[in-house]
């Protein structure tokens, strides 16, 4: 889902992931399990996604940039618990590029 709020200027979206199988391995998770089996390590040392959903929040602030807030949890086939990651920042440019800063957690 997503959604664009004109008034203030912001970008709203949500997303939701379901692997239904626990063999499902994305490109990147694909790439890895292969470089692991051909020096002779765990395939299954890597974690495979069962769930994940991301929150993001963008909003513009006229001529003085860009603040975002992010969110996304992820749960996994072959471990328990959950990852999560908040992430915050402001985005601006200036007469000879742009700078961000942002602060983050994850758990």
């Amino acid at each position: 889902y997503s959604k664009f709020i004109a008034a203030t200027d912001t970008n709203v979206s949500v997303a939701a992931y379901r692997f239904s199988t626990a063999g499902y391995l994305n490109l990147n998770d694909a790439a890895t399990v292969r470089d692991i089996a051909d020096h002779g390590g765990d395939i299954n040392s890597i974690y495979r996604q069962r769930n994940r959903m991301q929150v993001s929040v963008n909003q513009k602030l006229g001529d003085h940039g860009t603040m975002f807030v992010t969110g996304s949890s992820q749960n996994y086939w072959n471990r328990g618990g959950a990852d999560t990651l908040f992430q915050a920042g402001y985005t601006n440019g200036f007469k000879y590029g742009t700078y961000s800063l942002t602060a983050g957690r994850t758990r």
